[in-house]
């Protein structure tokens, strides 16, 4: 699913999809040449079987290495136990976003 905004774009990925493939596709038309990427906010929960995702997908340290490659200045955290459930999310330490969203989302397994 991708939504679409005015000031940026949504995706959201459900089993064995790759989003960060889907970013290069779909950046050049959400994105106008004159503008810039402000922020990026790139979560996910940690996967069950990741030996069943994408090569890139099968651990976060290889999807932060691709982030720190189209992005300049980001973070990668984990939220919660890495032994057990928990959410990583990578976003960027810029600071400079003047006009600040918000974006609610709930998940259901």
């Amino acid at each position: 699913v991708c939504r679409l905004g005015r000031y940026g774009y949504i995706l959201l990925f459900h089993g064995c999809q790759s989003p960060l493939f889907s970013h290069f596709a779909i950046a050049p038309l959400a994105l106008p040449s004159q503008h810039r990427v402000e922020d990026i906010f790139y979560s996910r929960k940690n996967f069950v079987h990741p030996e069943l995702q994408h090569q890139l997908h099968q651990s976060f340290d290889k999807e932060v290495g691709l982030l720190d490659e189209m992005f300049q200045d980001g973070s990668a955290y984990v939220l919660g136990r890495m032994n057990k459930d928990c959410w990583y999310l990578y976003t960027l330490d810029d600071g400079g976003v003047e006009q600040p969203d918000q974006t609610f989302e709930v998940s259901f397994n």
